[in-house]
């Protein structure tokens, strides 16, 4: 009985080794010289940081309050650091002291089907890098295979374009396409994350103060401190230390949602650190309040098509304000991954923020509540959209709101006496986002939209005249 067990354990022993031969070897995470192309990982596997799509124990996670819009992607952040790196902590400042290696990790992530986490694709990776000896960062941008199994480095001015079939509503709604196009590594160091600036674009006291991704009964940055990744001890008041809010927070004010979404979005470029030439406003959510680079009212060289709308933010006017105007624009063909000429951030996204746009609108109404205001009934003649006049509602306001975002039906519209000829007036209403809608005639100078028209601005059209008009 011995002999046969002896030989078992033997079968069972070349069983493993064969095993074990075939098997991957798992790369071990080490900090390479992001100087020497030789040293850099050539696949996100080689570096150790991840193995398929999940990433090495060794990452600390962590989150921000208000994320960059990037075509409503998921994004998950991490930071790797050496043996005994710690960061110095800055309460006032959005710069924070390094010392030792440190790699922050981002990746960005389509849920293919809205709501179904098995159907989430990792489609980019990107690798910050500081050197110590130098101060510096460097990027480094990974794609993603369809296999889901590893990701190649890009090289500095790759442009890789994908689209993808998407189920924004779930499994049962309609499907649509989305385009991806990661941004470019020469880009990503040049416009951004560059060293005159605010290198580690979301790591700072107001993004971080927030509850911890590992631990949500406490505060990310004490969390910091309690791993040691912070240095010293953490503010005895952590309430009392600065804060963005996240659009989502309805629990926050109307305008701290609104600057922190403009700084998080736009603060990059047009920033206390680094500004295009061509601009001469702030919108770093620390100085944009500051006298001399308050942006609301503020003329700019842009010209609203079709408008002679130049503020940065127009009060009480969205349709007239470039801020909002600009978010608008985004190229939708399938085949044009160009972004579209006008659109902000000038980065490669191809959908609106619908929730960041309804933000803004809803901000900049507040700054001029009058203009905002709704008197029911007709339109004004003469209100055209080249002067970008207050916008009236064309209907009778809401009498009840049950839902959070409400929708209209069967609004009436009534024609100014300008527009009663023998010609029957040509009639449409398009919002600034796309979708057209086409008034039902009932009368002599009375139609009703019997369209559900989502809240926000629109541009009526009769015949070859354009108005401006606010729907809420």
């Amino acid at each position: 009985m011995k002999k046969y067990d002896r030989k078992l354990q033997i079968m069972l022993t070349i069983i493993l080794m064969l095993l074990l031969s075939t098997a991957p070897v798992l790369a071990a995470f080490t900090f390479f010289d992001p100087m020497n192309p030789a040293s850099v990982p050539q696949t996100l596997s080689q570096s150790g940081i991840y193995t398929g799509t999940t990433i090495t124990a060794e990452a600390i996670p962590y989150d921000v309050n208000t994320p960059l819009w990037k075509d409503g992607a998921i994004i998950k952040r991490y930071l790797l650091k050496g043996p005994g790196a710690q960061i110095t902590f800055n309460d006032t400042s959005d710069y924070y002291g390094y010392s030792g290696d440190f790699v922050f990790v981002k990746s960005m992530i389509l849920e293919v089907v809205n709501g179904e986490a098995a159907s989430q694709r990792y489609l980019e990776t990107s690798l910050l890098v500081y050197k110590p000896d130098t101060g510096k960062w460097f990027v480094f941008n990974y794609h993603w295979n369809k296999e889901q199994t590893d990701a190649t480095l890009m090289s500095d001015w790759d442009i890789i374009d994908s689209v993808y079939t998407v189920w924004p509503q779930g499994a049962g709604g309609p499907a649509s396409i989305q385009k991806w196009e990661p941004e470019m590594p020469a880009v990503c160091a040049s416009a951004c994350h560059r060293q005159d600036g605010r290198q580690v674009m979301g790591f700072f006291t107001a993004q971080l103060n927030r509850p911890s991704l590992q631990n949500s009964t406490i505060n990310q940055i004490q969390h910091f401190f309690n791993i040691g990744l912070f240095a010293g001890t953490a503010p005895a008041d952590l309430t009392a230390l600065p804060k963005w809010e996240p659009v989502s927070n309805t629990a926050a004010s109307l305008e701290v949602r609104a600057r922190s979404y403009i700084a998080a979005n736009c603060s990059m470029c047009h920033g206390a650190s680094y500004m295009e030439a061509s601009v001469e406003f702030q919108l770093d959510y620390h100085a944009m309040k500051a006298p001399e680079h308050d942006f609301i009212g503020f003329t700019t060289a842009f010209v609203i098509p079709d408008c002679d709308g130049r503020k940065v933010v127009a009060p009480g006017h969205a349709a007239a304000s470039t801020l909002y105007y600009r978010q608008t624009k985004r190229e939708y063909a399938a085949d044009n991954f160009l972004p579209h000429v006008d659109q902000m951030p000038p980065s490669n996204t191809f959908k609106v923020d619908s929730a960041g746009l309804d933000l803004l609108e809803e901000w900049i109404c507040s700054l001029d509540p009058a203009k905002c205001a709704v008197p029911a009934g007709q339109i004004a003649a003469g209100d055209s959209l080249p002067k970008c006049a207050d916008v009236v509602d064309i209907a009778e306001p809401v009498s009840q709101k049950t839902v959070v975002s409400p929708e209209l039906r069967g609004r009436l519209l009534i024609l100014p006496e300008v527009f009663i000829t023998a010609a029957e007036p040509a009639v449409s209403l398009y919002n600034i986002r796309g979708q057209q809608f086409y008034p039902k005639k009932l009368g002599t100078a009375m139609y009703k939209v019997d369209a559900v028209l989502p809240q926000g601005i629109y541009i009526l059209k009769i015949n070859d005249e354009k108005f401006v008009r606010y729907i809420r």
